[in-house]
């Protein structure tokens, strides 16, 4: 069960930038969409530790319980992680260097590409964000010390 926490970070890093040019265009600026989904990956993140926690005191039954929630939970935290790939990209891009969880979220998307042997995408989002090689290096020093690197690294 512990062995999926890994999942939900490399799902992060596993949606492709492209993905941001596919959204669906309305009237709500992009850091206000941004920010309903944060929200919304902050509350499923705090579900999937609930149960995490949960899990080593429960019963044979609860257990068995927990793993199914947390097997639905997860699923839910792959589509919802498309989501806030798709909404950090589109915010930094309507409003740059102005939200610092947008950053955060850019930077350990990168560190995931880099981790996962994408190139591609790690390029595409340090491109974004105008750094080079060595500022990605160092950002990835802070990034383990995180909550929302720790949640996908499992840390």
């Amino acid at each position: 069960m512990f062995q999926h926490r890994l999942c939900v970070g490399l799902l992060l890093g596993s949606v492709l930038l492209s993905a941001a040019t596919a959204v669906r265009a309305d009237d709500k600026p992009a850091a206000e969409k941004f920010s309903i989904v944060f929200s919304q990956w902050k509350a499923l993140d705090k579900q999937i530790d609930d149960v995490i926690a949960e899990f080593p005191k429960a019963n044979e039954e609860r257990q068995k319980e927990l793993r199914e929630q947390y097997a639905k939970l997860t699923a839910q935290a792959k589509t919802l992680a498309q989501q806030l790939q798709t909404a950090a990209i589109l915010a930094y891009k309507e409003l740059p260097n102005t939200n610092k969880d947008v950053t955060k979220i850019l930077l350990a998307l990168a560190h995931v590409s880099v981790l996962r042997d994408d190139y591609r995408t790690a390029g595409e989002i340090t491109s974004l964000l105008h750094i080079d090689r060595n500022s990605l290096a160092q950002s990835i020093r802070v990034l383990p010390r995180t909550r929302i690197f720790k949640r996908g690294m499992g840390g």
